[in-house]
């Protein structure tokens, strides 16, 4: 399996590699299965990522939604085990991408792909063996599932890398303003929408362990996104 390191891909390098496609997607109306052609024979000149493609009524008409997935039963058999899944609606024959639209698609296929990695490693260094959900309850049961999600050791990980890099990008190395931002119970959802889908997820409260924890992740790992990856060594990420 050896040939590759995942730990070099960084988030500019990952967006770069996406936002090539530009010439070939941007005014175009192509068709689902075109647009998950290019992206899937682009993504495997950068790792072995698996590229599916998914319909969804939950997607609005004209977009493409991204989502990503770790499978580490995959990975323990030396498979391709990252896997990133675009969404399209059922009812749009042909999508038409804008340059805002590839570019911000683009950020977020870094994002899932950084992601994915964190979770990749976390597997690995612990012989794959799975972390227990956070035991939430809250009601009603959409709720529970998602705290129980979200409070996951693995995910509180994950979601602070990204937080981490969204924060990087509006604040810069601007500590003490991130930390403001960190602690306003209304915070700015454009700065970082994952952030704010925390605070929503766990009421606003920053007593709330989950959020305690994510904070404290998030800022250890500001240097980290000042570089666009989030490990110094490649160590468990050789391919």
């Amino acid at each position: 399996m050896a040939g590759g390191d995942w730990s070099v891909l960084t988030r500019e390098h990952i967006f770069k590699h996406f936002y090539q496609l530009g010439p070939k997607l941007v005014g175009k109306d192509l068709t689902p299965k075109q647009i998950h052609g290019y992206f899937k024979r682009h993504a495997q000149k950068l790792a072995p990522i698996i590229v599916t493609r998914v319909s969804s009524m939950d997607v609005d008409n004209g977009y493409v939604y991204i989502g990503g997935c770790y499978e580490a039963e995959l990975d323990m058999m030396e498979k391709p085990s990252i896997s990133i899944s675009l969404h399209f609606h059922p009812w749009d024959d042909v999508i038409t991408y804008t340059q805002k639209r590839l570019k911000r698609g683009c950020i977020l296929l870094a994002d899932t792909l950084l992601h994915e990695i964190i979770h990749m490693r976390q597997h690995r260094r612990r012989d794959f063996v799975a972390k227990r959900d956070y035991q939430s309850n809250a009601t009603p049961e959409k709720k529970k599932h998602e705290q129980s999600y979200m409070g996951n050791h693995d995910e509180i990980d994950a979601y602070s890398f990204n937080i981490a890099c969204e924060l990087h990008k509006h604040f810069g190395n601007d500590h003490d303003a991130i930390h403001r931002y960190l602690n306003t119970t209304n915070a700015n959802a454009k700065k970082s929408p994952i952030w704010k889908w925390y605070m929503k997820t766990f009421d606003y409260d920053h007593n709330n362990p989950v959020i305690q924890k994510v904070k404290t992740k998030v800022v250890k790992y500001l240097p980290s996104a000042a570089l666009g990856k989030p490990f110094k060594n490649n160590d468990w990420l050789i391919y």
